[in-house]
């Protein structure tokens, strides 16, 4: 929260949650969180940043862990993520390429690194 420049709470992190899947969080919510990253997919252009942006705006569904990677009816916060990269550009973010896409599967993908980490 002290790092964050933004108004705290504005919509900024698209992402899916137990209680309304998918939507926008605002960082108050997570200041709860023991660490906060902020990824970059790499050799991603802006154009390919902002259709990621545009298609996971087109998402909505309720949130369940067990949806695999390539459903559309039910979300959960990483694959909003993974799915953005892929329907946008084809990039494959999941480091392990399984059918579902875990937060560390994300972390640890050769296809990303970190921009910024808040603990």
């Amino acid at each position: 929260m002290n790092n964050y420049q933004g108004n705290v709470y504005d919509g900024a992190v698209r992402t899916a949650n137990t209680d309304e899947g998918v939507k926008y969080e605002n960082a108050d919510y997570w200041q709860h969180f023991q660490e906060v990253r902020e990824m970059k997919v790499i050799f991603a252009s802006a154009a390919d940043e902002n259709y990621a942006v545009a298609m996971s705006n087109t998402y909505s569904g309720p949130y369940s862990i067990a949806s695999t990677k390539y459903s559309n009816d039910q979300w959960y916060c990483s694959k909003v993520v993974w799915r953005a990269y892929w329907d946008a550009s084809r990039y494959d973010i999941d480091g392990d390429g399984g059918l579902l896409v875990a937060p560390g599967d994300i972390r640890w993908s050769p296809r990303t690194s970190s921009v910024k980490v808040w603990y």
